[in-house]
């Protein structure tokens, strides 16, 4: 006897489009719909293995018919941790709500679109890994973010790491920098500060600036060590489908609100002979 074949959902105003790639999608009967509604209605009781959004971010402007039909198919009980896939085309796509949700995964249409997410494929099948949190290796990200710093102050000596005392989180620095990676994998925001003391190297590097120029200096220089250190960071979230929303500055305050409650923060010095760099990470997600 013949196996019958498992079913996806694919919800979509461009299905014509969508069947130049199903290839991608093997082994399932894709069932095509218009919006949730629609698929719904039309699949009765057979539950499909996963959902495809495809392109659904261009049909209003900021998403929000995309959000609220997510949030309609997660609110069926039966769908509350079916995987969704987010196939999108323009390359600034963003929730704009956070997304805490381990079961959904988002991809940029790109001529890979097959290797990036066979993995994603395989996890369909073995649901609960889908479970298994973002964890970024702490030691890679910091000497990430050291070799960066050491790069860009033109550093010969290496930095030791270690947890900053009370004191030193309130010192008094030269220039700040923060940044944000807001996805449902993984949401966290980093604040670094080049510390006044122990910094005879960035002394000499601004000697002679006014204290506006000084401000601008150090602004650029972190923001360029932020740069290589983001890079680096979101090649793994990207290459697990990580969702990507609107940082916390964007977005509503009650939207926020029960992320911050559970908030995590840490803050890691960064020593060298000649250099002292602090970096503060808050993690919502």
């Amino acid at each position: 006897m013949v196996g019958v074949k498992e079913r996806a959902g694919v919800i979509t105003t461009h299905k014509d489009e969508f069947k130049q790639i199903e290839t991608v999608f093997p082994d399932v009967v894709l069932s095509y719909a218009p919006n949730v509604l629609d698929y719904l209605r039309s699949i009765g009781q057979r539950k499909p293995l996963y959902i495809i959004f495809y392109k659904c971010e261009k049909e209003t402007e900021g998403s929000e018919d995309l959000y609220s039909s997510y949030c309609y198919l997660r609110s069926k009980r039966d769908f509350a941790e079916t995987p969704i896939f987010f196939l999108y085309e323009d390359k600034d796509f963003r929730i704009h709500h956070p997304l805490n949700d381990p079961f959904a995964r988002a991809f940029l249409l790109t001529d890979q679109l097959f290797l990036q997410i066979v993995d994603f494929l395989v996890l369909t099948r073995n649901k609960e890994r889908f479970r298994d949190a973002f964890v970024p290796d702490q030691g890679n990200a910091e000497r990430r973010f050291a070799a960066s710093a050491k790069h860009r102050m033109g550093l010969e000596s290496d930095f030791s790491i270690r947890d900053a005392t009370a004191d030193e989180t309130h010192a008094s620095f030269f220039g700040q920098k923060s940044f944000e990676i807001s996805t449902n994998l993984f949401w966290a925001k980093f604040a670094a500060r080049i510390l006044e003391e122990g910094n005879p190297a960035f002394v000499k590097m601004v000697k002679g600036l006014s204290d506006s120029e000084n401000a601008q200096v150090s602004d650029e220089l972190l923001g360029l060590i932020f740069d290589d250190f983001r890079k680096e960071l979101m090649v793994e979230l990207i290459q697990r489908g990580a969702v990507p929303f609107l940082s916390s500055e964007e977005m509503e305050f009650e939207d926020r609100k029960p992320f911050i409650k559970a908030q995590r923060s840490a803050a890691r010095l960064y020593v060298s002979e000649v250099c002292s760099l602090l970096l503060e990470t808050t993690r919502y997600i």
